[in-house]
């Protein structure tokens, strides 16, 4: 957790290629990082797990594996389908966590050469100021207080009497002229309105990309970075000492 409180709970790259992954690759995905262009991102030992996800675009269970570096706070997912590279060490810098390069590494060791979407996400939690709950500081700083005044009032004949405001969330939806789309969320943290830590959440998206590259990984993940750490530091600027 930096000094201002602001913890980084998760950095993620995710891929779905075009061609699923066969099996027998991913049984034998450990031995990829027997090479020098993989080892170098995870520091041993690593540990391999074996499971089952839903896959909300497949609709149906599929089989994972997930190799993990506790030393590194790295970890990496694996199903026929998706691809999921994981910092969860706290780091807040887009280019020392690596999650682009060793993505790209990734994919190439599979020989991916096409996807059908990639997403670039970023997670963040601090404490709402003392004696404020979270949802509280949210309505705070994005509704103003005559909005609010008035939405209660439009919604009065159909809300039981003596009802009130406790607290809110936030999620906008932006895109920008490449076809990257998106996703802000700022809410309390497992949606409880009496918490006082603050859950930031940052995914971009891209569906179809033309092509595949480094330099596509690394704009996008430096991106979902910036628009959340801006936003932050506009709505919740971190206390002068």
């Amino acid at each position: 957790m930096s000094s201002d409180g602001l913890e980084v709970v998760d950095a993620n790259i995710v891929i779905l290629p075009e061609e699923p992954l066969k099996q027998h690759e991913i049984v034998n995905a450990m031995s990829l990082f027997e090479r020098r262009e993989l080892a170098s991102f995870m520091r041993k030992p690593l540990t391999i797990n074996q499971g089952l996800n839903l896959d909300l675009t497949l609709g149906a269970a599929v089989g994972t594996f997930q190799i993990e570096s506790m030393r590194s706070q790295k970890t990496i997912s694996l199903s026929t389908v998706r691809i999921e590279v994981h910092d969860r060490s706290g780091n807040d810098d887009p280019e020392s966590t690596q999650i682009p390069e060793m993505m790209f590494a990734l994919a190439n060791a599979f020989d991916i050469k096409l996807t059908k979407a990639i997403g670039a996400n970023w997670e963040v939690m601090f404490k709402s100021r003392e004696g404020v709950t979270a949802s509280k500081e949210i309505v705070e700083k994005l509704l103003q207080q005559a909005i609010v005044e008035k939405l209660l009032q439009q919604a009065a004949g159909l809300l039981p009497k003596d009802m009130g405001l406790v607290g809110g969330a936030a999620r906008l939806f932006l895109s920008d002229p490449s076809g990257v789309a998106y996703t802000l969320a700022i809410e309390p943290r497992l949606q409880n309105p009496q918490t006082d830590e603050l859950w930031l959440t940052c995914n971009a998206n891209l569906t179809s990309p033309e092509d595949f590259s480094i330099g596509l990984l690394k704009e996008m993940f430096q991106q979902s970075h910036h628009l959340l750490f801006e936003v932050k530091e506009s709505l919740f600027p971190a206390p002068q000492p």
